[in-house]
């Protein structure tokens, strides 16, 4: 009898370890998910001309992905033509933690006939 018992609790306790790993692969999945789309949007930041006049915030709708927003954030730094810029990835049901990458980009200055610059 004591041992039944003892098989029970050790079947139970592997069944909860089973889905606990579950629960962990979908998580890192998730993440992996949200990091892809925030290099995405990223990348479309950093390829306009100018980041600053860029669009701050939407969805992923357009892609199928409409549980997921993103919103990015462009600041100067203290080098000049430096830009730095976040984009954060969030889930719109705030289930899970959001996601940041950031970078710097540098933009060269104008230059004009005369060898000199334009802002």
């Amino acid at each position: 009898m004591v041992g039944i018992v003892l098989l029970s609790v050790g079947i139970v306790a592997v069944i909860r370890g089973i889905g606990l790993i579950q629960l962990g692969e979908a998580r890192a999945r998730e993440r992996s998910n949200m990091t892809a789309l925030a290099s995405q949007k990223l990348d479309e930041v950093i390829a306009t001309a100018d980041p600053t006049q860029y669009q701050q915030n939407g969805d992923f709708q357009d892609i199928g992905e409409s549980k997921y927003s993103w919103k990015t954030e462009v600041n100067t730094t203290s080098v000049d033509n430096l830009t730095a810029i976040t984009v954060t990835i969030e889930r719109t049901d705030g289930l899970a933690q959001p996601v940041e990458l950031s970078t710097a980009v540098y933009q060269p200055p104008a230059t004009t006939g005369a060898g000199g610059t334009t802002p």
